[in-house]
């Protein structure tokens, strides 16, 4: 189950609920700015929150505020439907999901660089 939508000040704005089979409730919020350098240039900032209603071990997500995501984004519409695009996102396991991701590999998150192509017909 989700919304989405734009928030006051063009940030847009989605959150889902998902429901497991067993019971198991969790949460995803996202929310996106972009300004406008030229017509063609654009800066994308996100944030992404997760959350899970309970401990899930098999999975290595602990209950409450389990993930978090900060990044900006720079991408060049060569047209409308075909843009280019590089980036830097923080990303880091929280809380009880990080102590499981640092129990099993040693590390909970940190900077990646990103890039790839936004395209749509």
């Amino acid at each position: 189950i989700g919304v989405q939508g734009i928030a006051p000040y063009f940030i847009d704005v989605q959150a889902t609920a998902f429901i497991g089979p067993s019971g198991h409730i969790a949460g995803r919020a996202e929310f996106e700015h972009e300004l406008l350098f030229t017509q063609r240039l654009i800066m994308q900032s996100l944030v992404e929150l997760s959350l899970s209603g309970k401990d899930d071990p098999d999975r290595g997500v602990g209950a409450g505020l389990s993930i978090g995501e900060v990044g900006v984004r720079f991408r060049y519409e060569i047209k409308r439907e075909l843009a280019p695009y590089a980036g830097i996102v923080w990303h880091k396991k929280l809380f009880g999901t990080g102590d499981y991701a640092r129990q099993r590999v040693g590390d909970a998150g940190g900077w990646h660089m990103v890039a790839g192509v936004r395209w749509w017909m």
